[in-house]
């Protein structure tokens, strides 16, 4: 069957807008996205959210789409910050409590846990960033104690992609950008550090040597 036509309007097809274009569109088009991931319905809830990672990725600057998207996926995933259990009946990490996510599809959780990372690596300027870098630790903090394997994954992944690209970014060069960036970041590295350790004795290898990945 051919393509939901949204698809087509994010797709690489000749007729589809160009990233500048889809930038200047996102203060309409994602919080419209956004509200069809609380929908009751499953499938509405899955093609929104695969609608959102799809946006993500023709974007060249992501910069506008945090104020948006970092509410929404905390409501959905969760920041470990209540009291309840995970996805599956364990606590969740985090270094404390957590609420539980309202979100019960696997799959959509991953969706959106990858959409939050990839929209945080593809904002330019650190300074974009740094208001949103709590929200996005809370929420890879969380998706490491998920019980679903790729979730974790994709959660340690976001780590290491994301610290590479800070690094990268402001590499040798003391900018006001990159103090600020540091200083968002730091205080969410120990408790991404607390979610992460327990997963160094996941008994899936794979998800033993993301984490190990994670840490380094």
């Amino acid at each position: 069957p051919p393509p939901f036509p949204p698809f087509r309007l994010l797709g690489d097809a000749p007729q589809s807008p160009s990233p500048a274009l889809l930038a200047l569109l996102v203060p309409a088009l994602l919080p419209a996205i956004l509200r069809g991931v609380h929908d009751p319905v499953e499938k509405v809830r899955e093609t929104c959210a695969e609608l959102v990672l799809a946006l993500v990725e023709r974007l060249d600057d992501c910069a506008p789409t945090l104020k948006h998207l970092a509410p929404a996926v905390t409501a959905r995933v969760g920041t470990g910050t209540g009291t309840g259990t995970a996805p599956g009946g364990g606590r969740q990490g985090g270094g404390g409590g957590a609420v539980d996510p309202l979100e019960p599809s696997e799959e959509i959780r991953l969706a959106l846990v990858e959409a939050l990372a990839l929209s945080a690596r593809k904002t330019r300027d650190s300074r974009d960033l740094a208001p949103f870098l709590e929200d996005v630790a809370s929420v890879l903090a969380v998706a490491a104690a998920d019980p679903f394997h790729d979730v974790k994954k994709a959660a340690f992944a976001a780590v290491v992609a994301l610290a590479n690209t800070l690094v990268e970014r402001h590499h040798d060069r003391e900018t006001v950008a990159r103090r600020v960036a540091l200083a968002a970041l730091a205080p969410s590295v120990a408790r991404l550090s607390r979610a992460i350790v327990p997963e160094c004795a996941h008994r899936h290898s794979a998800v033993r040597a993301a984490a190990l990945r994670a840490l380094d």
